[in-house]
Parts: C-alpha cells; sequence; structure tokens
C-alpha cells in the first residue's frame, strides 16, 4: 500500500489500475479496459478505497494533460478484482491518442489518486464498418 502525507494526515493511495488497453472500435472511438486489484487490507469504507477512475488524455497530440480528466468512471468501492471498461466519445480520427487511468478515493476534484503515468493508446478510425452481428435462432 502507498501512503501520502498531506496537511500532516497520512492517507492510502488507491491501487494502480493493471492490465490497461486502448483499442480503437467502431464510430471513431477508443475504448480502454483495464483490471483492478484492490489492496487486501482494504474495506468497504477503508482509507485508500477506489471511488472513480480519471482517464487522462494528450488530446491527440503532445503529452498527456493531467490537469483534468477527459472522463470519470465510478468504481463503487470495489472490495475484490473486477475488470472495467470505458468508452470515449467520437475523436479525431487518425490521430493517435494516449490515455491514461488513474484510481482516485473520491469524485473528481477530491480525492486522493493514484500517480501512474504509464500511457496506452489507440488510433480512432472514423471508417472502420459496424461490427457483425450474428444471429442464431433455434426451431
Amino acid at each position: 500500500m502507498q501512503v501520502i502525507l498531506s496537511a500532516g494526515v497520512v492517507t492510502a493511495l488507491p491501487a494502480v489500475p493493471r492490465f490497461v488497453r486502448a483499442q480503437a472500435v467502431r464510430g471513431g472511438k477508443v475504448q480502454v479496459t483495464w483490471r483492478y486489484f484492490p489492496n487486501a487490507e482494504q474495506g468497504e469504507g477503508a482509507p485508500g478505497v477506489a471511488h472513480e477512475a480519471r482517464i487522462y488524455t494528450n488530446g491527440g497530440s503532445g503529452v498527456v494533460d493531467y490537469s483534468a480528466p477527459m472522463d470519470t468512471l465510478y468504481m463503487a468501492g470495489p472490495t475484490t478484482s473486477g475488470s472495467y471498461s470505458w468508452t470515449s466519445a467520437v475523436l479525431l480520427s487518425g490521430l493517435p491518442y494516449m490515455f491514461v487511468v488513474r484510481i482516485a478515493t473520491a469524485a473528481w476534484p477530491a480525492g486522493i489518486e493514484t500517480q501512474n503515468t504509464d500511457a496506452v493508446s489507440a488510433t480512432p478510425n472514423a471508417d472502420e464498418p459496424d461490427a457483425v452481428t450474428l444471429s442464431l435462432e433455434v426451431v
């Protein structure tokens, strides 16, 4: 468990997201997925419990901007490991986007968040066709 000292108070950080991936999906969007493994000593309401995931991006150019997340995803303080997924709005096609997922203890802008900087990237493609839908009817 990581701890930080703020105004004389020691606060536990949530666990860092793991196995983060980004991939282009139809319609010029990007889907970011990750696994979250809460710290073993955390129970419901304990310090460092994951309230939300904050998705930061480089906006298609430059470096990742950590001044405000592109979006957030409510995580509900998980006490067991789980998989999470977030899909962007339509992005500019053909530009490589970088994403960083950080976990926070409260809703933006409050809370303590992890300080990981490992970025994943994907390039949206607005021309990607819709996925083929297969169906089966049992008679």
